[in-house]
């Protein structure tokens, strides 16, 4: 179980979503896939189905599209390490960028920040998971630096560290993220636009057992390896829905004009 928290216009793929290759490969496919670092669609035939909590459903109405790519390496060298796949939208394609059932703002514009764009006076940060929903954290720095770890994941002792992850510490004692929210993306609030637009700076790939703090790997070597410069904006659908609101807004009054009208034009020729 995973989350499937982002979208991207794919310059060869069109409109796909993203999440972790460990959330949508079982451990055998994964564990042959990651020694080749990155595969495409021709090495596996996998269908990707909407998640939700507590149901394991699967089936044509729940289906979202075809796993395109997936790439796994672990960084170095100053490259954070990189736990990615890639899925085609043929069906329930996202029309907004808003959270189910959740306080969270919608995440309209796609825009994210790299490590340098992180304020340091502003660590705040908040996430929308599969398993813990919505919940608050603060991004470690070292001095006005962000802090990088590295991970390993300790229920799955084959799988390779990552490096230059993100450690984000919960707010409160119910934990940042728990495993099955893998796949989630990670907000912070950018105060400097209109409405505190909310800025994504990364995905969670990881927790730790002992304080579920989350381990989220930069927004920014995601989008690199995707040869893509930001997440799906939805800034211009909801433009449309306001204005097809306001259309039929309109159309209710002028209706409503046209039959007082009538009204009196008929009270009128009876006497």
């Amino acid at each position: 179980m995973g989350d499937f928290g982002g979208f991207v216009e794919h310059p060869e793929y069109g409109l796909c979503g993203i999440t972790c290759a460990h959330v949508v490969l079982d451990d055998t496919k994964f564990n042959l896939f990651k020694e080749k670092t990155t595969q495409t669609e021709e090495d596996f035939d996998v269908m990707i189905y909407q998640p939700k909590l507590n149901e394991g459903r699967q089936g044509p109405d729940y289906e979202v599209g075809k796993l395109k790519q997936a790439t796994y390496t672990d960084g170095g060298n100053d490259k954070p390490g990189v736990d990615l796949a890639l899925f085609k939208i043929e069906k329930r394609a996202p029309t907004n960028g808003g959270f189910p059932n959740s306080r969270i703002s919608s995440f309209k514009a796609g825009l994210v920040w790299g490590k340098r764009g992180i304020p340091s006076r502003c660590k705040d940060v908040q996430k929308f998971g599969q398993v813990t929903r919505n919940t608050h954290g603060v991004i470690q720095f070292d001095n006005s630096v962000v802090r990088e770890i590295q991970f390993f994941d300790n229920l799955k002792h084959d799988k390779p560290t990552l490096y230059k992850q993100y450690h984000i510490k919960s707010k409160n004692k119910k934990g940042f993220c728990k495993e099955g929210d893998s796949g989630a993306l990670v907000f912070m609030k950018d105060n400097t636009g209109g409405e505190s637009d909310l800025r994504c700076i990364g995905m969670v790939v990881g927790t730790f057992i002992h304080d579920h703090a989350g381990i989220v790997t930069p927004i920014t070597a995601i989008l690199d390896e995707l040869k893509v410069q930001q997440l799906k904006s939805f800034i211009i659908n909801d433009k449309f829905d306001q204005i097809y609101k306001l259309y039929n807004k309109t159309n209710e009054r002028v209706d409503k004009i046209y039959r007082r009208c009538s009204k009196k034009d008929h009270c009128r020729s009876d006497s």
